[in-house]
């Protein structure tokens, strides 16, 4: 098993439950642009789910400068932008099951419309320690969610608000996870517990974290 490789950003895993570890937003945009390009090329729905860091604002800005046609995909509904608090926190508060059954309905929705599929991306930055241990195991049912429906998931989460541990079980809940480290993107694989800090030390350390 190789579990550090360098990867091209044109390469993303259909249907399948990715995260991308972020030191800087440009490492954010970076993967997130692509991803979501590559989504309308293939005639999926695409949501993306911003945090405060970047906003609404930020997100179409950063798209507008590599798609082609944006407003298009954005009044005929192919591509919404949603801020976190109209998605994981509505009435104030985080609920799994509510937003778990959102992506089936939206899926659901994107199938009924004529799209291939649903597309979606996460950003995490909102999370606080109260609600850190249903997030966990929320991503564990996130996992299985895409197993039955035809979607693909992006989690991203800044590195800042993490230490090794958060990254650890984090990584364990996503088929694949990214990461950017001195320029270069690397990618891991079937992270496991006996040999954790090989696999993911390199995450933290360009970003003084431990």
């Amino acid at each position: 098993m190789k579990n550090k490789r360098r990867v091209g950003l044109g390469r993303v895993f259909h249907r399948k439950h990715i995260s991308l570890f972020y030191g800087f937003q440009k490492d954010l945009l970076e993967l997130a642009v692509p991803y979501f390009r590559e989504g309308l090329r293939n005639n999926d729905l695409c949501m993306w789910v911003v945090s405060d860091s970047l906003g609404i604002k930020g997100a179409k800005e950063a798209l507008s400068g590599k798609i082609k046609d944006l407003d298009a995909y954005l009044k005929k509904g192919q591509l919404e932008i949603l801020d976190y608090r109209d998605w994981y926190l509505k009435g104030g508060k985080f609920i799994p099951n509510r937003v778990l059954k959102g992506w089936a309905e939206k899926e659901k929705q994107a199938l009924k419309q004529g799209f291939k599929g649903l597309r979606l991306s996460g950003d995490i930055t909102w999370i606080t320690k109260k609600d850190w241990n249903k997030w966990v195991n929320y991503e564990k049912k996130v996992d299985s969610l895409i197993n039955k429906y035809k979607m693909t998931g992006l989690c991203t989460y800044p590195l800042k608000k993490l230490d090794l541990s958060d990254v650890f079980v984090l990584s364990t809940n996503h088929r694949f996870a990214f990461s950017n480290v001195n320029g270069q993107w690397h990618i891991l694989k079937n992270v496991k517990l006996n040999n954790v800090l090989e696999n993911i030390r390199f995450y933290l350390k360009d970003y003084g974290l431990k």
